[in-house]
């Protein structure tokens, strides 16, 4: 190294550091720094008492640069960082609240919980921050120059009056196992409402690039977000994201824009999960715009609505389940677009394209899709977990009905191997683990099995005994352990197990399954 290595690293409670609202950032790297990590921090930045009574500026937590500088291994891992009082306006609806200042220079572009601004770094890591509670952006990487090796992972964004995570000017950058919960929590021009942080936003996503080249979002998860005048989409390849982009294994429920905002032809949303999303879809923007192929993604609605298509962009989509109770005609298609190998329930569009597959594709518990909480690192296990009700079961006609595709990423949204026959439509490929018994709701707890979780053992209750065998299974399908029930309650060593969902199926000899649940083992 050229440069010392500079630590701002704490155990145990973070000690706070606080601007006071008095400062551009309560943490501020220089342009010409290097080689600094910021841990375990509880940081914040507004004036009064309170986000909700003081004056916006332009304010953040951590701020990287400022407009100049080459920089490299910058790490900011693991800081709280909340009531920051940002500027949440955009230029073109007015000033920051409670002031006259020119909002073409001070907007919510301008600021943000984690705001980078140099002109390039190499190698930017951003892990396992919480940042709530904020009038502007969540994370923000505003860079002039594409950066090189950054990674954005394990942070939770909360209740912000921006946008959740941003990405501009970035090569090669992996967004992963990040959620985004309440963006744009903003009045836009009308009267800030109880409860609302921003004021004078017009339009924002959850995660979303702009001036990128190749960026991976995979295993993220997006609850919320608040269309403001325009957008609310959970993902967006916004204005000059290039290359090979790619959302993959991302979870959305809930966003009112819709699903998706931007993209290019070669450009990919693949095994996606969302539910529910689109609740102000239309007004010239719909639950899918831009040009992007759509493979093997799972579009779930309960709420009497559809999926409107902007019918001007010539969109792909391929291996899709679009599941609706909306009665509506002319949802989703369109002369302009490509439809194949798609499965529709609940409404049947006039032109579905080549090869469409009808009627219930048969999830395992359709109304459990479960939530993420706030200030949380989940796992891809976690996520996957929450939304077990959308795999598909044995009878569905969503099985080996689907079109093969070169280079799909090998698995589908619960880590099941593609393909293990025909391929499939939506987000599963059916294995033997697909059918999930959800006998005692969403926590997928049943008196067959205790404790669950369990670590090192776990007992199994039968009547009559003696008699039934059990066979536990991985997340994959595959047998892992498998013995018979020899009393009432038997216990069974799991200590040889990894951590992880397994699937248990009791049954008589030569008997199909007759009692089966799902339990967690735990480290």
């Amino acid at each position: 190294m050229d440069n010392p290595l500079f630590l701002l690293h704490t155990a145990g409670d973070k000690p706070g550091i606080h601007g006071d609202g008095l400062v551009q950032a309560a943490v501020f790297i220089h342009n010409s720094a290097s080689y600094i990590s910021v841990a375990n921090f509880a940081i914040t930045n507004y004036d009064s008492l309170d986000i909700y009574d003081g004056a916006e500026g332009l304010r953040s937590g951590i701020q990287v640069g400022e407009w100049l500088g080459d920089m490299s291994e910058i790490y900011l891992v693991d800081n709280e960082i909340y009531f920051i009082e940002g500027c949440s306006n955009h230029s073109s609806v007015g000033p920051p609240r409670g002031t006259s200042l020119n909002p073409d220079l001070y907007n919510h572009y301008q600021n943000a919980g984690i705001f980078i601004h140099a002109a390039f770094i190499d190698t930017l890591v951003i892990d396992g921050n919480y940042v709530h509670d904020c009038t502007c952006t969540g994370i923000f990487p505003f860079l002039f120059e594409e950066a090189t090796s950054l990674l954005i992972q394990h942070n939770s964004i909360y209740n912000v009056g921006g946008d959740g995570i941003v990405i501009l000017h970035a090569k090669s950058p992996l967004i992963q196992l990040n959620s985004v919960i309440l963006a744009g929590n903003n009045s836009g021009a009308q009267p800030r409402e109880p409860g609302q942080l921003g004021l004078n936003g017009l339009a924002v996503a959850g995660i979303w690039s702009s001036i990128c080249s190749d960026p991976l979002f995979q295993f993220n998860y997006c609850e919320g977000t608040k269309r403001i005048v325009w957008d609310g989409q959970p993902w967006d390849f916004d204005i000059e994201t290039t290359g090979n982009a790619i959302y993959q294994y991302n979870y959305s429920r809930d966003n009112e824009g819709g699903f998706n905002l931007g993209g290019e032809p070669h450009q990919l949303f693949r095994y996606n999960v969302s539910y529910n999303d689109g609740s102000r879809q239309g007004n010239d923007q719909y639950f899918f715009n831009g040009q992007p192929t759509y493979y093997n993604n799972t579009f779930y609605r309960d709420d009497s609505a559809g999926f409107l298509l902007n019918e001007w962009e010539k969109q792909t989509f391929i291996n899709n389940i679009f599941y609706t109770n909306s009665g509506l005609e002319h949802t989703y298609q369109s002369d302009s677009s490509v439809f194949s190998h798609n499965g529709y329930f609940g409404h049947y569009p006039n032109s579905p394209g080549a090869f469409p597959v009808t009627g219930n594709p048969m999830f395992a518990n359709p109304a459990s899709p479960g939530k993420i909480l706030p200030g949380i690192k989940f796992s891809k296990a976690d996520l996957r977990q929450a939304v077990l009700g959308l795999t598909i079961t044995s009878g569905s006609n969503c099985i080996n009905t689907g079109l093969a595709l070169p280079e799909n990423g090998g698995m589908d949204f619960w880590g099941n191997a593609l393909y293990e026959n025909e391929p499939d439509i939506g987000a599963c490929e059916y294995s033997m683990a697909s059918d999930l018994p959800f006998e005692n709701g969403t926590e997928l707890r049943s008196k067959l099995v205790f404790p669950n979780p369990a670590s090192t053992e776990l007992t199994l209750r039968a009547n009559p005994v003696p008699g039934p065998f059990y066979t536990i299974f991985n997340f994959c399908g595959q047998p892992v352990l498998e013995g018979q029930i020899t009393h009432q309650t038997s216990p069974i060593d799991i200590s040889m197990l990894t951590p992880g969902w397994y699937l248990i199926e009791c049954r008589c000899k030569d008997m199909p399954p007759v009692k089966s649940a799902f339990v967690k083992i735990s480290d």
